[in-house]
């Protein structure tokens, strides 16, 4: 799907956090990202081009407030906090049109 078909019924001020960003697909690394993060949020794959390179990026959940996405951070899974997931605003995924996107939960 497009990254408007994903993502444009969103609310803009809303906020996801990236769990990992990898520059080749690797569908083991995905599926244990995703055995680790427990709940119904949302998780969407998301593949671009960005600085000559083909990334995969997946993205956890839709939250009202950038403190409410960093106290789910620090409640992940060890082992999905060591790959440095970080806040990112829906306004900024939103304006990446260059993406295919695929929404695994």
């Amino acid at each position: 799907m497009t990254t408007e078909q994903a993502y444009g019924h969103l609310n803009p001020n809303h906020y996801t956090i990236q769990v990992l960003a990898l520059t080749e697909e690797r569908q083991l690394d995905v599926k244990n990202y995703i055995h680790h993060i427990k709940g119904q949020q949302p998780i969407w794959v998301n593949w671009k081009k960005s600085q000559g390179y083909r990334w995969y990026a997946v993205i956890y959940g839709d939250f009202a407030t950038k403190e409410e996405a960093r106290a789910v951070i620090d409640k992940l899974p060890t082992a999905v906090r060591q790959q440095g997931p970080f806040v990112r605003s829906f306004a900024e995924v939103q304006s990446d049109k260059q993406t295919d996107v695929f929404r695994l939960r």
